[in-house]
Order: C-alpha cells, then structure tokens, then sequence
C-alpha cells in the first residue's frame, strides 16, 4: 500500500474524483485499520489501493505511447518534406 498510496492520491485528486480532504479520510481509515491490527479490512484496502493504481499507472502508459505514437508520426510527416 505504500508504493500505492502516493500514486493513487494523486491521480485521484488530479482527475477531478477525490479532494484533499477525501484523500486524507482514506489514509486515516487505513491507518485506523492498520492500528487496530484488523487483517481483513487491512488486506481490502490494499486490494483497492492496488487495483487503482493499477489502473492509475496503466492510464499514464497509455497516455504515453500515444504521445510517443504522435510524435512519431510528426517526425516522419515532417522528414518527408
């Protein structure tokens, strides 16, 4: 969840889903859950957070090929001048 947390806040926030303030009432259930040492809810919080980063990272790879994609193609309409 550590790895994922910084990856998901901010997609989250920048997109427009979440404010700060949701932001911080996620990690604070995640860190009430992980002070009361309560397993199962700790395990689903970290299958969330995984799957939206998942899906976070997964959104900037495709914005970058596509980026790298047009500038491809810029370059080749460009060279062909």
């Amino acid at each position: 969840m550590r790895a994922d947390w910084p990856v998901v806040e901010e997609d989250r926030i920048e997109c427009g889903q979440w404010s700060q303030e949701d932001a911080d009432e996620v990690v604070d259930a995640i860190r009430a859950a992980i002070g009361a040492n309560d397993t199962p809810t700790i395990l689903l919080w970290a299958r969330w957070m995984a799957d939206l980063s998942a899906i976070a990272l997964g959104l900037r790879v495709s914005h970058a090929s596509k980026r790298i994609l047009e500038e491809a193609r810029a370059a080749r309409q460009g060279g062909a001048s």
